[in-house]
């Protein structure tokens, strides 16, 4: 008998262990990806039965609290007009986030659906969840834009910070450009500077954002010079 009880509780240490590293292991950025305008793929990819796409143009998610939809709107092969469109992406489980992207008034964006509350919270293409899930980065890609917007929310979808994928002088002229983001705390972003001028002395280098006070700002200061 007891050999029996050790052996259950070592079967229930290996299941809580394995259940901890699973939640550890999940990917904490998700990704709008449709190289050919469908989301088939990443529905398969999706808890089973929780999301299916019921119409060609009507996306469909089953949460705890009902179900939620996304209706596409016509133009559809021209959503950056007047039309709107929405793919499934993906979803962080353990925090029960789903991200839907969204073509639409000129903007490619996307939502994070919070299947725990039924909450849609503000997003973009691409979602960066902190270590702790308690803020996420988030970009979008507005038409016309030689570059991308950047971000930073709380868990509750409040906007803390926004900016851009580059820097500007105060002339208005781009100076340098940011690229690879990511939170190496639960507090603080990174991204790789470069700055534009054939004539900096660094290629690139890795500065980070940090909240300081009510406000935000690039760690340390670089001084690119004028792109001539």
């Amino acid at each position: 008998m007891k050999d029996k009880m050790k052996n259950c509780q070592l079967v229930f240490c290996s299941l809580l262990i394995t259940a901890v590293a699973s939640a550890q292991d999940a990917p904490l950025v998700l990704r709008c990806e449709h190289p050919n305008g469908r989301d088939t793929q990443q529905i398969k990819q999706a808890p089973s039965g929780q999301v299916q796409r019921i119409a060609p143009h009507k996306l469909q998610l089953r949460w705890a609290g009902g179900v939620k939809t996304w209706q596409d709107k016509p133009p559809y092969d021209d959503p950056l007009d007047d039309g709107e469109v929405f793919l499934y992406c993906g979803t962080h489980q353990p925090s029960g986030l789903h991200l839907i992207a969204s073509s639409g008034g000129g903007l490619y964006s996307g939502v994070l659906f919070d299947a725990q509350t039924g909450k849609t919270l503000s997003a973009g293409q691409q979602v960066t969840l902190s270590p702790d899930t308690s803020r996420y980065f988030a970009s979008e890609q507005p038409s016309g834009l030689d570059g991308e917007q950047w971000h930073v929310y709380s868990r509750s979808g409040q906007k803390l910070w926004s900016g851009y994928s580059f820097l500007s002088n105060a002339q208005g002229q781009m100076i340098a450009t940011l690229e690879a983001p990511r939170w190496v705390s639960n507090k603080v972003l990174t991204a790789q500077l470069s700055c534009i001028s054939p004539a900096a002395q660094s290629k690139t280098q890795q500065i980070f954002l940090q909240e300081q006070g009510k406000s935000w700002t690039w760690q340390p200061k670089i001084q690119c010079p004028i792109p001539r």
